[in-house]
């Protein structure tokens, strides 16, 4: 896939984020149905039931899912959504319909089937690559560099691992608030070259976050500007606090090797000592 600027990048992944909040609003009324169902079955011969579950089920999320299929290049998923979107559909109202409904458990086995064939593709939509990041963030365009870090440093993140000599207090309450409570949080950085208050407000922040972060650690002494998150390194071009306010900032997406080379580098050989 063809490398993309800041603004391509973050409009496809605006676009795999609606994708995926229509799948999500597409699939829930329907497992609440599966779940009324295995709790009373005769609930799936009502034909009411079908019918507001029918009109439930009518949206239409293949505009959503398209789009970001087709810009993300991956045209060869189309159809995975839709195919089966028509079968749930289809099988809803053959089954208000007495002459040609089957029994409920084969109804029932259908429409699980068809679930969770539209929860994989969901799952694999979350995890299809973006692009190779290689991207440069204008001077004087520090919100613009906000947003490009902060949907890498989304709720999705399990693991992050930022290398920044130069780091503030910012980047809890910028960045790393967002990461789930049980995220791995790494910073390495050289609070001895911070100015004195830099670094007083740096510990004070830092103090609260840990309470809520169990899985967070800074370790001291570094020279590099990366940050890894969720296995996928990233060259900084300078300090994360500083990004794109008053010089152009080159963002390049990296090899795992080197990535690797960081983490066993700065945070394993420090951890095991």
């Amino acid at each position: 896939m063809s490398m993309m600027n800041a603004d391509e990048l973050l409009s496809l992944q605006r676009a795999r984020q609606d994708a995926l909040i229509a799948l999500g609003a597409f699939l829930e009324p329907l497992r609440q149905f599966l779940e009324r169902c295995r709790q009373d079955p005769g609930y799936a011969d009502d034909t009411g039931v079908l019918l507001r579950l029918k009109q439930d089920l009518g949206q239409n999320v293949l505009d959503r899912v398209d789009n970001f299929l087709k810009m993300s290049g991956n045209d060869i998923y189309f159809g995975y959504v839709g195919i089966p979107q028509y079968q749930l559909l289809h099988v809803l109202a053959q089954q208000t319909i007495d002459s040609r409904k089957v029994s409920c458990e084969e109804f029932l086995s259908i429409v699980e089937a068809l679930y969770e064939q539209l929860s994989s593709v969901m799952m694999t939509i979350a995890q299809l690559p973006l692009p190779f990041v290689d991207v440069n963030l204008r001077a004087r365009t520090p919100f613009q560099a906000y947003c490009f870090f902060r949907s890498i440093l989304s709720e999705q993140a399990k693991k992050a691992y930022l290398f920044d000599p130069y780091v503030d207090a910012s980047v809890f309450y910028l960045y790393l608030y967002a990461l789930p409570s049980n995220a791995e949080v790494r910073i390495v950085t050289s609070p001895s070259k911070w100015k004195e208050k830099v670094r007083k407000e740096f510990e004070a922040v830092e103090s609260l976050f840990k309470q809520e972060y169990p899985n967070y650690d800074r370790i001291d002494a570094v020279h590099d500007r990366h940050l890894i998150v969720n296995g996928v390194a990233y060259s900084l071009g300078g300090s994360l606090k500083d990004a794109a306010k008053k010089a152009d900032f080159h963002v390049k997406e990296v090899s795992q090797e080197i990535g690797e080379e960081l983490i066993n580098k700065y945070i394993r050989s420090k951890e095991s000592m």
